[in-house]
């Protein structure tokens, strides 16, 4: 590992990386531990009591499986910091761009789509796995991907110019 010299900074992002974990964490362990008694009386002329069950089973189970994600994804997001992953992307992306603005753009891009590809296994379980297991996927693979390729479409066209903006801003 291409271990970083210790800073103030690569500190700060440790434990801000570390805090938004146990934020997440703690909120979804009070959420596992609220008892949600019967059927609100908002909701019941529109789901009996064993719909009402099975969707507080669905959203345990989605609690249960958040915190999966976000302990994978923590680790993979310190792991690729301190082995000296934004180094290397952000080489990369200067390569790639002469200018500040592109390499920015180069640079949070590649870590957007980086994080993508590692969170779509999640989003492929969740969808097909965990929603199908409660009767709640409606989602068919092709819809999935088309609209995984839309959204990176939107994030292109509309997330990318208002990046260059704000980058420029701050130039």
């Amino acid at each position: 590992m291409n271990w970083l010299p210790w800073s103030p900074y690569l500190a700060l992002v440790i434990g801000l990386v570390l805090l938004r974990y146990a934020l997440a964490a703690w909120l979804n362990a009070l959420d596992l531990r609220r008892d949600r008694g019967g059927v609100p009386p908002e909701f019941a002329d529109r789901c009996t009591p064993e719909q009402y069950a099975r969707a507080l089973d669905y959203h345990r189970a989605s609690l249960r499986f958040d915190w999966l994600r976000q302990t994978v994804m923590t680790a993979v997001t310190l792991l690729f910091i301190l082995a000296g992953g934004l180094t290397v992307i952000d080489h990369l992306a200067r390569a790639t761009a002469d200018h500040l603005i592109g390499a920015g753009l180069v640079f949070i891009g590649s870590l957007i789509l980086l994080n993508r590809l590692l969170d779509i296994p999640f989003d492929l379980w969740e969808t097909f796995r965990l929603e199908a297991r409660f009767g709640f996927n409606r989602t068919t693979p092709r819809t999935f991907v088309l609209d995984e390729l839309k959204g990176l479409l939107l994030l292109v066209l509309i997330g990318a110019p208002l990046l260059a903006l704000l980058l420029w801003f701050f130039s």
